[in-house]
């Protein structure tokens, strides 16, 4: 792959959702700009200069002056898409003693559309409300209300169980609320449905009952989107799910089609054992963040998966912050790129006022002269959760694989004399970097970075020791 290809690449529209989420995903793209570039060859370097050493130097002063955007933590996700996002459930059971009095027809709603169902007929009165019995041998009655005002159609479905004084210890309350609200733009609507999951009705339930109800709400999106977001959710010890702050969320996902096609999956899974995804009544939750996307024919990009493990502040997610996370990235060409945050404990999980690495690994298309280009950053992360933007660089590695006869490897490492803010590139250390040769031996340096190159010791494949200058291109002097 070419830069041209690579440029033309990263400007490809996306959808306007990940775009922010995606721009730090290109930067770090950058680092392949030798995909595709012509083998260096094993040429005299003048001087009494051995012919392995220019490709190596060549090679360190890429990577070394390789400065895409390497602070890849502030591209992790700090909350959670559909935590808890829902619309209110009603205090109380529908008014059934009457509608009110009929409206005249709104203006501009006399045409029925084909995308709302008989209990959206624009052309019934603007303000009605009707009760029926639903199931008789359950004693199910359910209350319809249908609304119309500027332009808004609004139908709110309650089904609800009497309580029967002669037998108190039948289902009875609320069992499900439903409703769906059409816009102007009828190709635009909101729909939802809370339903009882444990029997007992969720407005007014039994004591010592967990009251569970679940949720799922829809919504008809501009593009012909449709994102839907389904929940199970537990009341707190009041047994109010309108008090959220001690309600439980034990299970969420989100799922965007188009038509036929699935777009994006989101789900939010336990990760400290509980059962329990949201606890609101606790300070800090850890769950599970999985995310799964699929991109149109003419994007650039065919998928993008994501999993984080993320300490969740239930009462402020502002500091909400990921403790683990990997990122994999199908390109539209055949390459993966793949994003990995790793401390130095023994479950890989990193934590403020800690080192950790972040490494970004470049898998190009089977055809490409690279195997695989990976670069790693050892980071120390700030004292404040989340900080990611007072990160300091410690340390970069590169680390290549190669196809071709000639070259197997290549390695680079380097240590900054002083650590370096997010935004700015190290300019002087500690540096050591390795050729390997697919017919056997390699080429190593070992030296020092300075602002105009670097200079140190070269030991060539013929096991000769050679004082060298590589300046910023590579080009080799004796000292």
């Amino acid at each position: 792959m070419k830069k041209t290809e690579l440029a033309s690449l990263m400007k490809a529209p996306l959808a306007a959702l990940f775009t922010s989420f995606l721009a730090s995903l290109f930067a770090a793209m950058l680092l392949c700009g030798c995909w595709g570039a012509k083998e260096d060859a094993r040429v005299a370097g003048g001087d009494d200069i051995p012919n392995d050493v220019e490709p190596l130097g060549k090679k360190s002063a890429r990577a070394r002056d390789d400065s895409a955007d390497w602070n890849g933590f502030k591209t992790m996700p700090r909350t959670s898409p559909g935590m808890y996002d829902t619309t209110a459930v009603p205090d109380s059971i529908p008014d059934t003693t009457g509608s009110g009095k009929a409206q005249p027809k709104a203006s501009g709603m006399a045409k029925r559309s084909a995308d709302l169902p008989p209990l959206l007929d624009p052309l019934k009165p603007l303000d009605t409300l009707v009760t029926k019995v639903v199931d008789t041998v359950k004693g199910t009655v359910e209350a319809v209300h249908t609304t119309v005002k500027d332009s808004i159609l609004k139908v709110d479905s309650t089904v609800f169980v009497p309580v029967d004084s002669a037998h108190p210890d039948a289902p009875r309350g609320v069992l499900q609320v439903a409703g769906k609200i059409t816009y102007a733009d009828t190709s635009l609507w909101k729909a939802y449905k809370f339903t009882d999951a444990d029997g007992d009705g969720f407005l007014a339930p039994r004591a010592g009952s967990p009251n569970l109800a679940d949720l799922d709400v829809s919504l008809k999106l501009s593009g012909g989107v449709v994102e839907r977001t389904v929940q199970r959710l537990a009341a707190g010890a009041d047994l109010d799910f309108n008090a959220r702050g001690d309600n439980r969320l034990l299970s969420s996902a989100v799922v965007r089609t188009l038509g036929l096609d699935t777009l994006d999956v989101i789900k939010l899974l336990d990760a400290d054992g509980d059962s329990i995804v949201l606890d609101f009544s606790k300070d800090t939750n850890l769950v599970d963040l999985i995310e799964e996307h699929h991109y149109p024919d003419g994007a650039s990009l065919v998928s993008m998966t994501l999993k984080a493990r993320l300490v969740v502040f239930s009462k402020d997610s502002t500091r909400n912050y990921a403790v683990r996370f990997q990122r994999t990235t199908v390109l539209k060409d055949g390459s993966v790129l793949e994003a990995a945050a790793k401390g130095s404990a023994a479950d890989s999980s990193f934590r403020a006022g800690t080192d950790a690495l972040w490494t970004e690994t470049l898998t190009p298309p089977a055809g490409d002269s690279i195997v695989s280009h990976a670069r790693t950053f050892m980071v120390r992360l700030p004292s404040a959760p989340g900080a990611f933007k007072q990160d300091l660089l410690l340390d970069l590695s590169v680390e290549d694989r190669y196809r071709t006869a000639a070259y197997e490897g290549f390695s680079f490492d380097f240590h900054s004399e002083t650590p370096v803010a997010d935004g700015d590139w190290p300019a002087t250390g500690a540096v050591k970097s390795i050729l390997t040769y697919r017919a056997g031996g390699k080429t190593t340096f070992g030296g020092q970075a300075v602002a105009s190159g670097m200079e140190g010791e070269v030991v060539t494949s013929e096991g000769a020791s050679l004082t060298i200058f590589f300046d910023r291109n590579g080009a080799a002097t004796r000292r």
